[in-house]
């Protein structure tokens, strides 16, 4: 969802929430929307009636939460931001565990400590400063900030198209190339999502020229009750995985994600349907059933049967190898040219 946070996004939250035909529906918003997105959330479950769904609402980040701890950089900064809170004199927060127990003030306050650790280096490595101006130039020539596993950066001002073909960061002041997943759950809380951490290249400086990237879910089946169909599996997925192992998406994942799935031939259709219930799937390939190909809601790209059978149009199925009626035709050519 990307939006404003003013009173027609409200409204088309709560539409979306309450309208049945789309309630099921997951949420999905920038950080800069997530404060405006939970309280209209949470107003809509209070006030509305609204079903809680846990996981429901998912939002990015640009760092890690203050609560993750898999992370060494946010163990440093529960240690130093605890310390702080209880030793520093501050009057803001009496809980000294505020980032624990808060988790949009917790993110805030880790966004804010990254930004005080990358000054505190800039400020540290003060070699040919003299003024403002210079400090600033500083700042831009080609710095990278490393916190604990945490990268920012590359940074860079002015320079030559040659030096920038030869990996010089140029006319770029945007440094955080890693971008963080969360979801909200029992109490509206945040629970990171491990699998959602995409990380960008360094040398992409600006994230608007990135793609969403197109991917194909693919399904297979392996049918555990024949040998044929078994041997068949094996090898069609052989070919299968080194035709698609160069394929990359923009963003370094696979551009083709096939799952295998295991089932009796006479259980196929069946476990075909449980799965096209669970998750998008795009197409199905290799060994399948006549009663499989009746599912018309998912193609079927290049199926293969375990007996012959003639082919009829159905507008889900699309055929690569030559049909049964098309081999016939060029054996009975061949028959005929060699007059047998």
């Amino acid at each position: 969802m990307l939006g404003s946070p003013i009173e027609d996004t409200a409204q088309f939250i709560k539409r979306m929430l309450t309208d049945r035909r789309t309630a099921g529906a997951y949420l999905l918003a920038p950080i800069v929307m997530q404060p405006f997105l939970l309280s209209t959330w949470r107003a809509a479950v209070d006030d509305d009636g609204v079903k809680f769904v846990p996981g429901q609402v998912i939002t990015t980040g640009t760092n890690p939460l203050a609560k993750d701890r898999r992370y060494k950089v946010i163990q440093r900064f529960q240690g130093v931001m605890r310390d702080y809170l209880k030793s520093s004199g501050q009057k803001d927060y009496s809980d000294t565990d505020h980032f624990l127990n808060n988790d949009g003030g917790g993110e805030l306050m880790v966004e804010g400590w990254i930004a005080g650790e990358v000054l505190a280096q800039a400020l540290r490595d003060r070699k040919g400063v003299k003024d403002r101006k210079s400090f600033m130039a500083s700042i831009f020539n080609q710095r990278r900030y490393v916190i604990d596993e945490l990268v920012i950066g590359d940074y860079g001002g002015e320079c030559e198209d040659e030096a920038a073909a030869r990996g010089a960061a140029c006319r770029c002041n945007q440094g955080g190339t890693a971008v963080y997943m969360k979801r909200f759950v029992e109490g509206f809380r945040a629970q990171a999502i491990e699998e959602g951490l995409t990380t960008f290249p360094p040398s992409d400086c600006y994230g608007s020229s990135h793609n969403i990237p197109r991917a194909f879910m693919g399904v297979d089946f392996l049918m555990n009750d024949s040998a044929v169909a078994q041997r068949a599996f094996a090898e069609l997925n052989t070919g299968v995985a080194l035709a698609i192992t160069s394929r990359k998406a923009s963003w370094d994942e696979a551009e083709i994600n096939m799952a295998s799935l295991t089932s009796a031939l006479a259980d196929a259709r069946a476990a075909l349907q449980s799965e096209l219930q669970s998750r998008r799937v795009h197409g199905i390939v290799g060994v399948v059933t006549e009663a499989m190909l009746g599912v018309e809601s998912v193609a079927f790209i290049d199926p293969l049967q375990l007996e012959p059978r003639l082919n009829r149009f159905r507008r889900h199925v699309i055929h690569l190898s030559p049909t049964l009626e098309q081999q016939f035709f060029v054996l009975a050519e061949y028959l005929r040219d060699t007059g047998v």
